[in-house]
């Protein structure tokens, strides 16, 4: 059994997160009837349990457990059937990207969970509302809270309604410039060509790309080419992804 929380007798000053916003969310989402008391603790951070003097059982992390298997399987399950004709390697790339925290934290931002949250006062100050961390594994406990008041099949109508036309908006298949410009979104992203070497039937480009002095050089037989190398070189060495 799942601990729950009254958060209806928790003070909901202490976050912007508020109850009556996300009971208009379960609506839209179809879930208005499932049990809003577990629904709700996929919101709860161990900042706001901790503050509110609760126990640790009652923040989300427990639902995160379960919520990270639930994703995974589903997602797994999406790529399988939407790219038939694609090895095994190239789906565990586009896996990779999309089971990390940086592709999660941006669709957890599409669904508003942002403002749902509820952190503590220290948190909030520190800008936890928008860490990718916070918000993708909120997005792991909603589901796995989905799962949990529900079944399998309600899990996955969620999933394909409004997780998976996110999913198909980031268009990250061979595009690691697309993948950057959504990781990187808040940031201002230079490409620079520093040179072209060749003849003209046969060019090299080399490109500089800087995310806020964070710097990476691609080369290309076009701009375009040496630009989608130098994003893939971004993001492989500094946020850790395959592409």
């Amino acid at each position: 059994m799942v601990d729950t929380v009254d958060l209806k007798s928790t003070s909901p000053k202490r976050s912007a997160g508020s109850s009556p916003a996300l009971g208009i969310f379960l609506e839209k989402a179809g879930l208005s009837s499932l049990d809003h008391s577990i629904l709700h603790q996929a919101f709860l951070h161990t900042s706001y349990t901790y503050e509110q003097k609760l126990p640790r059982s009652l923040s989300n992390e427990r639902l995160e457990f379960i919520g990270d298997s639930v994703y995974e399987l589903l997602l797994r399950e999406y790529l399988y059937n939407k790219y038939p004709d694609e090895d095994e390697g190239t789906l565990g790339r586009i896996r990779s990207y999309l089971s990390g925290k940086k592709a999660m934290a941006i669709i957890a931002r599409k669904l508003n969970f942002s403002s749902f949250i509820r952190l503590g006062k220290g948190m909030e100050i520190k800008g936890g509302r928008d860490n990718d961390n916070i918000l993708s594994s909120t997005l792991e406990a909603f589901l796995g809270a989905i799962y949990l008041t529900s079944d399998w099949e309600e899990t996955k109508r969620f999933f394909y309604g409004f997780i998976v036309s996110i999913i198909n908006a980031l268009n990250i298949e061979n595009d690691p410039k697309n993948i950057l410009n959504q990781c990187c979104q808040h940031k201002k992203i230079i490409y620079t060509v520093i040179s072209k070497i060749g003849k003209d039937h046969a060019p090299t480009f080399h490109v500089l790309l800087s995310v806020d002095g964070k710097k990476t050089y691609g080369k290309g037989n076009s701009i375009k080419e040496a630009e989608k190398d130098a994003a893939r070189k971004f993001l492989i060495k500094y946020l850790k992804m395959e592409v």
